[in-house]
C-alpha cells in the first residue's frame, strides 16, 4: 500500500475526529438554589457551615466574585431564563400575576431546543402555573415542578409537604416518596442518564426550593447545627444550614454521577443563588451589608461557579468584573454555538471573553436592582424618583436609593456614603436609572397575564394567577383557611369559542370539602396549618366579560358549576362567594375551567 496514501488517510482521520469533537455540543446543567447567600458556603469563609462538595466544585471552576441577581427570587428566575431585566420580562414580585413571565418571550429552554437540545427543568418554577406560562409552555420538553414559590402556597397541591411531596410531572400531579431535594436531584440524574444514550445533548435547569423556609431537612443533615439554636430561639439556623448541607450532599451525588457516566468532561455545570442571604446572614455575610430584598450588596450578590473541563473552564480561577444573571443566556449561547439563535432585545452580554481570559474588559454598563413591589406600593413613588429599595451598579460603584454612593473596592461593607465627594459619578448613574425607568415603567406594572382556555386541557386558576383588586391578595393556603376577603380579577384568553364549564370552589378538589365547611388543622413534617374557618357561603357570582351569573350554594355542596358560552378573545373573569344578603365574602379561591 502506498505509504503516502496511508499517511494522508491517517491525517484526514485525525482531522475529522478533531472536527467532530469540536462540533459536539456540550451538555448544560444550571443548579439554582433559593435563598442561599454569598456567605452560605464554607469556601466563602462561613465559620460554621460545611459544604465540602461545593467547595471542591468551587476549587475546580471559574468563579465570578462580583456576580449579581435580583433581590427577590421570581425576578431573578425571569432574568436568568430570558437574558432580560426582570421588568422587561414582566416579573417584579413573588405573588399573583406580578410573578408571571410574559408570554411570548423566548427562554433559555427555547434557545437550546432550537439548537437540537433535549430540555428539562426540575424544582421551583415560580413564573406562572397555568397555560401558557408553565415550564412545558416555555421550551421544556420534560418538567417536574411544584406550583407556587414554596410549600403551602395557594397554587401548591393541598397539604403537600417537604416529605413525600406532590410534584407536577409534565403537568400531571404525582406523589413522590422521600425528601423533596433528594427527589429533584435523583429525578434529574435519572433523566440525564436516559438522555446520554441518545445523540442529542441536553439542557437541565435544576432549581431547588431549599434553603427557602420553612426550614427543615433530614436529621442527619441538620444535627450538626442544632447547637446553634440553643441560645437563639428567635433566629434559628439549624434547619437552614441542614437544608444547605443536604444540597451539598446532593450536589456531590450529581458530580459523582457525571464522572461515572462519562458526562463530566463535556458538560457545562453552573451553580448560583437566586438572591441575597437570609437566615444565615447573622452567622456570616461575607463582610457585606444587607440581605434578601435589600438594595445593598448582601441583597443581590451571589456565588456563581462555572465548570466545563473540555472547554478549558476548570482548574480554579476568579474573575472580579461585574456580571449578572442577564449575562447567562448570551454566554451559554456562545459557548454552545447557538449565538445565531439569540433572541433580539436581551439586556445581557456574553462573558466568554472573560472566561477565556482573552480580549478587552467588558464595556462600562449600568445594572439595576429594585424591590419593585415596594416601589409600586409606595404612595409617593414616581418613576423619576427612587425609593430606598433601588440600586445602580457600575464597575466598583453602587448608588443606593438614588443618593448614597459607595466604592465597593474600598468599602465592601458599604459603611461610608461618599456621594458628596463624587458628584461626577452620581450624576451619570442617576441619569442611567432615570432613562431606564422612562423606558420600562409605562405598562410594566399593569399589563395583563391572560390565562389560555380551550387549549385541549382543563385549567385551574387561583388568586396567585390573577390581579388583586384589594390589599388581601391570597398567596398562601393559610389565607384560604382563614377566609381572607380577597378580590381577584383574572384575565383569560379563550382560544376557541364554545361552552365552558366553570367550577367554583372555596376548597380545592383534593380537600373534598363543602364550601361552607370548616376543616381540621393540617399537620405534617412542615405543613402545620390552622383550622379552616367555616364561611357562610350562600351563592357564587360569576362575571365573564360583560355577562353575569349567580347560582345558590346548597347545604353540603362542594362546588357550583356554570356552563357558559364564551367567544374567542380576551376578557376579564371574577368569581365571588356571597353571603345570604348578597355581600361579597371573598373569591372562590379555586376555579376549574374546561371546555364542554
Amino acid at each position: 500500500m502506498n505509504t503516502n496514501f496511508v499517511s494522508a488517510w491517517l491525517a484526514l482521520s485525525v482531522l475529522c475526529t478533531v472536527r467532530a469533537a469540536a462540533a459536539e455540543k456540550p451538555n448544560v446543567i444550571i443548579v439554582l438554589t433559593d435563598d442561599q447567600g454569598y456567605g452560605d458556603l464554607s469556601c466563602h469563609g462561613n465559620p460554621v457551615l460545611k459544604t465540602p462538595n461545593l467547595d471542591r466544585f468551587h476549587a475546580g471552576s471559574v468563579r465570578f466574585t462580583d456576580f449579581h441577581v435580583s433581590s427577590l427570587c421570581a425576578p431573578t428566575r425571569a432574568a436568568l431564563l430570558t437574558g432580560r431585566d426582570a421588568l422587561r420580562a414582566g416579573v417584579w414580585s413573588t405573588t399573583t400575576d406580578r410573578s408571571i413571565l410574559l408570554a411570548g418571550l423566548p427562554t433559555l429552554a427555547d434557545l437550546f431546543a432550537a439548537g437540537g437540545y433535549a430540555t428539562a427543568m426540575f424544582g421551583k418554577w415560580h413564573l406562572g402555573d397555568a397555560p401558557p406560562y408553565r415550564p412545558s409552555d416555555r421550551g421544556f420538553s420534560e418538567s417536574l415542578h411544584a406550583p407556587g414559590g414554596m410549600i403551602g402556597m395557594v397554587d401548591d397541591s393541598w397539604g403537600s409537604d417537604v416529605m413525600n411531596p406532590v410534584f407536577f410531572h409534565n403537568n400531571r400531579p404525582e406523589t413522590f416518596e422521600g425528601y423533596r431535594e433528594d427527589i429533584l436531584f435523583a429525578e434529574a440524574m435519572r433523566w440525564m442518564d436516559a438522555q446520554r444514550k441518545t445523540a442529542a445533548p441536553f439542557f437541565v435547569y435544576l432549581a431547588t426550593f431549599a434553603p427557602h423556609g420553612p426550614h427543615w431537612a433530614p436529621e442527619n443533615d441538620t444535627a450538626p447545627y442544632r447547637h446553634l439554636d440553643k441560645n437563639s430561639k428567635r433566629n434559628p439556623v439549624a434547619g437552614f444550614f441542614g437544608m444547605l448541607a443536604n444540597i451539598d450532599g446532593n450536589f456531590g451525588k450529581l458530580e459523582a454521577f457525571l464522572e461515572k457516566t462519562g458526562l463530566a468532561e463535556n458538560t457545562i455545570v453552573i451553580f448560583l443563588g437566586d438572591n441575597g442571604g437570609t437566615a444565615g446572614v447573622r452567622i456570616h455575610n461575607a463582610g457585606m451589608r444587607g440581605s434578601k430584598g435589600n438594595p445593598e450588596e448582601g441583597g443581590h450578590r451571589v456565588p456563581f461557579f462555572i465548570r466545563w473541563p473540555k472547554g478549558g473552564l476548570d482548574g480554579g480561577r476568579d474573575i472580579a468584573e461585574l456580571a449578572a444573571h442577564i449575562d447567562v443566556m448570551p454566554t451559554l449561547a456562545e459557548l454552545c454555538g447557538l449565538s445565531d439563535n439569540l433572541p433580539a432585545g436581551i439586556d445581557g452580554i456574553s462573558l466568554v471573553p472573560l472566561l477565556r481570559g482573552s480580549g478587552d474588559p467588558l464595556p462600562t454598563r449600568h445594572l439595576f436592582v429594585r424591590r419593585d413591589e415596594q416601589l409600586k406600593n409606595d404612595p409617593d413613588f414616581r418613576p423619576e424618583i427612587f425609593g430606598k429599595s433601588s440600586a445602580v451598579l457600575s464597575g466598583k460603584w453602587r448608588l443606593i436609593g438614588g443618593s448614597e454612593l459607595y466604592d465597593i473596592s474600598a468599602d465592601p461593607g458599604q459603611m461610608t456614603d461618599i456621594a458628596a465627594s463624587y458628584p461626577e459619578v452620581v450624576r451619570p448613574m442617576r441619569e442611567a436609572q432615570e432613562a431606564f425607568w422612562a423606558e420600562v415603567y409605562p405598562g410594566t406594572f399593569d399589563g395583563p397575564r391572560p390565562i389560555r382556555l380551550g387549549g385541549g386541557e382543563d385549567v385551574k386558576i387561583t388568586p396567585m394567577l390573577g390581579r388583586p383588586l384589594n390589599r388581601d391578595a391570597v398567596a398562601r393556603q393559610r389565607q384560604v383557611r382563614d377566609g381572607s376577603p380577597s378580590q381577584t380579577e383574572w384575565s383569560v384568553e379563550v382560544a376557541s369559542p364554545g361552552t365552558y364549564r366553570i367550577e367554583c370552589r372555596r376548597w380545592p378538589r383534593e380537600a373534598d370539602a363543602a364550601m361552607t365547611a370548616a376543616l381540621p388543622p393540617l399537620s405534617g413534617t412542615l405543613v402545620n396549618e390552622p383550622k379552616g374557618k367555616a364561611l357562610p357561603v350562600a351563592s357564587v357570582r360569576l362575571h365573564v366579560g360583560d355577562k353575569e351569573w349567580v347560582q345558590p350554594v346548597s347545604e353540603g355542596e362542594k362546588f357550583v358549576a356554570f356552563d357558559v358560552p364564551l367567544e374567542a378573545g380576551t376578557c376579564k373573569l371574577t368569581a365571588r362567594m356571597l353571603d345570604a344578603s348578597g355581600r361579597e365574602i371573598a373569591d372562590a379561591y379555586f376555579v376549574y375551567i374546561s371546555k364542554s
